[in-house]
C-alpha cells in the first residue's frame, strides 16, 4: 500500500474572462496553443487542519506537531511540455470563503490566470526555503534542492502534484457568480521518519550470572538533500537523489539493564515489538530518501556486557539477500520497499540472545505509510 502522507490541496479554479493586463498574461502564457478560447481565473488558498501523526505516537522531543506545520507553500501550473505556466507562494494567512464545499478556511495571496486546455499540471511544494519562483521549467523546479544544503529536513518538506487538472471542465467566457471548482493534489513528505522503538535481550543459560546493559542508539548514514520529487515513488527526471550522509545527530543515551518482561526470560528496555499497543520511540529521527546500498541509513547499538563495550550495526530496511561487510541479513522484506524512502515511517526494534562467547542478534522492521490522520490543505 503507497499511500503516503496524504494532505489535501484543493484549488479553487475561478472561470471568467480577463481584461487589460491580466488578458496581455492569459496571451502571453498561452501564445502556443492559440486554438484555446475558454479562459480560467484560477485562484488558489490554503487551509490547514489540526492533525496527529499514524497511531498518535509522539517525538520524544515533543515537537510532533511540527511534522504536520505549513509555513509556506509554492504552486506552479505547468503544460503539456514541462513550461511552468506561472508560479506564486504564500504564507499561512487564512481567511473563509464561500466555496461549492461550503465555507472554508483557506490561504490567501495566491492568483492564476490561464486558459482552459488538456494535460496542465498543478503542483504543489511545502515548507521549502528555496526560492522557486524565478523556476521556467519543470526540471528547473525538480533540480532546486539538490543545490540548497541549508533546506534541513527538520522543516518537513512536502511535495505533491495533480494531472489534467481541467479534466472534465467547462470553462466560460462570463465572470458573474462564479462558484470556485476544486482540484485536489496529494501532497506526501518529501522525507522518511525512523523510529528506534526498543531493545531486548534474554542470556543463555538463564541463570548466567554476567550482565547485560544497554547503552547507546543512533542513526547512520541520514541523508539530507534531496531532490524535488513529486511525483508518486519516482525521482525526478529519472535522477539518482543526492546524497549528504550524517550520522549521529539524535542519539539516544541511556544505560540500563532494563526490565523482565512477565512470564519470560526477556528483559526490556523501551518498547516490545509483540506488545498490543505501539507505544513512544525511545529515538526519532529523519531522513531524506536514501536507497544507496554502499551507505544506507543505519542503526548503530552499543550495549555491555559486563565491562565489555559491544557495538552493532543494523541497516534500515535492506531487500532480500542483502551482504554488507560479509555478513548476510537474512532479512526476508516483503514490503516491496528497499532501504529508505520519502513519505513512510520505519519502526526498529532489536532483539538479542547473549551468551558469555557469542551473540546471535534478530530485528524486526515495521515499514508503514507516515499518514497523518486529516491533514487538509485547501487550494
Amino acid at each position: 500500500m503507497k499511500i503516503k502522507n496524504i494532505f489535501s490541496v484543493l484549488c479553487f479554479l475561478f472561470i471568467g474572462m480577463a481584461c487589460s493586463m491580466d488578458e496581455e498574461l492569459i496571451n502571453e502564457t498561452t501564445k502556443t496553443d492559440p486554438s484555446v478560447t475558454e479562459k480560467a481565473e484560477v485562484n488558489i488558498k490554503l487551509n490547514v487542519n489540526q492533525t496527529q501523526t499514524k497511531g498518535g505516537v509522539s517525538n520524544p522531543d515533543g515537537t510532533a506537531s511540527s511534522e504536520n506545520d505549513i509555513n509556506n507553500v509554492v504552486v506552479a501550473l505547468v503544460d503539456a511540455k514541462g513550461n511552468i505556466l506561472e508560479i506564486q507562494s504564500t504564507n499561512g494567512t487564512t481567511e473563509e470563503v464561500e466555496t461549492d464545499q461550503g465555507k472554508q478556511n483557506v490561504l490567501k495571496d495566491i492568483r492564476f490566470l490561464t486558459k482552459v486546455r488538456e494535460n496542465i499540471k498543478a503542483i504543489a511544494i511545502v515548507n521549502s526555503k528555496r526560492d522557486y519562483t524565478s523556476c521556467k521549467t519543470l526540471y528547473d523546479l525538480y533540480l532546486q534542492t539538490e543545490n540548497n544544503p541549508e533546506n534541513n529536513p527538520l522543516d518537513f518538506v512536502k511535495v505533491g502534484e495533480v494531472l489534467d487538472i481541467f479534466r472534465g471542465y467547462t470553462g466560460s467566457v462570463s465572470t458573474t457568480n462564479l462558484t470556485p471548482h476544486l482540484v485536489e493534489i496529494p501532497v506526501r513528505q518529501l522525507m522518511a521518519r525512523i523510529d528506534f522503538m526498543g531493545f531486548m535481550y534474554t542470556k543463555q543459560p538463564d541463570n548466567a550470572n554476567f550482565k547485560v546493559e544497554f547503552v547507546k542508539a543512533e542513526i547512520l548514514n541520514a541523508n539530507y538533500k534531496s531532490y524535488v520529487c513529486t511525483g508518486e515513488g519516482t525521482l525526478a527526471a529519472g535522477e539518482v537523489n543526492p546524497g549528504d550522509y550524517k550520522s549521529g545527530q539524535t542519539p539516544y543515551n541511556q544505560t540500563s539493564s532494563g526490565s523482565l518482561v512477565s512470564g519470560s526470560n526477556w528483559y526490556v528496555v523501551g518498547n516490545n515489538p509483540d506488545d498490543s499497543s505501539i507505544g513512544t520511540p525511545l529515538m526519532t529521527n529523519y531522513s531524506y530518501t536514501n536507497t544507496n546500498a554502499n551507505s544506507p541509513v543505519s542503526i548503530r547499538i552499543q550495549f555491555k556486557i559486563d565491562d565489555e563495550l559491544c557495538t552493532k550495526e543494523y541497516v534500515i530496511n535492506p531487500p532480500r539477500g542483502y551482504t554488507k561487510d560479509g555478513v548476510n541479513y537474512q532479512f526476508a522484506n516483503n514490503t516491496g520497499i528497499e532501504y529508505v524512502q520519502a513519505g513512510y515511517l520505519y519502526r526498529f526494534y532489536v532483539k538479542l540472545t547473549v551468551t558469555k562467547n557469542w551473540i546471535e542478534s534478530s530485528i524486526a522492521c515495521y515499514t508503514e505509510d507516515w499518514i497523518p490522520e486529516n491533514i487538509e490543505i485547501e487550494l
